[in-house]
């Protein structure tokens, strides 16, 4: 029994910790302000992250995705942005915009929202979330244009072809 104990209190070598680090938000600067404009809607807003460290070696397929949340909620509801391949991410102002007024914020007000990278590779290594970002997005007003429904045939004076007669969404 002794050299059983003996040998359990020798000390044991602890694994190596690879350092690594996220990818963060370049441009636009934390605590700049975007301005969206139903002019532009169909326009793209860029934006530029660097690349994380995985502390693998060898070439690796990186995965980017550009995530949102209210600001001061610690991304209690993660809003996902887009995903790409390459460290320059681009999202539609009409996009950020819809995601933005889903979250709350004001149209026409400017409201903090917080912006995040998390970045995978094609290894078997956990995500890695980088540091948040805080903007200003100013959202304009959208009107959302629900479908029609119309009662098919001539049924107590429903008829397809008068719009007087088109059940509306409200």
């Amino acid at each position: 029994m002794l050299p059983l104990l003996i040998w359990s209190c020798a000390p044991m070598d602890q694994p190596t910790i690879i350092p690594q680090t996220g990818s963060t938000l370049v441009s636009p600067a934390a605590g700049s302000s975007l301005v969206l404009l139903e002019t532009a809607k169909g326009d793209s807003i860029t934006f530029q992250v660097t690349a994380p460290d995985f502390g693998v070696p060898g070439a690796v397929e990186i995965t980017y995705k550009l995530e949102m949340a209210k600001g001061g909620t610690n991304f209690a509801k993660v809003v996902n942005l887009a995903t790409t391949k390459t460290p320059i991410i681009k999202v539609k102002t009409e996009d950020l915009n819809n995601k933005a007024l889903a979250e709350g914020l004001e149209p026409g007000e400017a409201g903090a929202v917080d912006i995040r990278v998390t970045t995978s590779i094609n290894r078997s290594l956990s995500d890695l979330v980088g540091a948040a970002s805080n903007l200003n997005v100013t959202p304009y007003l959208a009107t959302v244009v629900l479908p029609s429904l119309r009662v098919p045939g001539d049924y107590q004076g429903w008829n397809p072809g008068n719009n007087s007669t088109i059940i509306y969404s409200a």
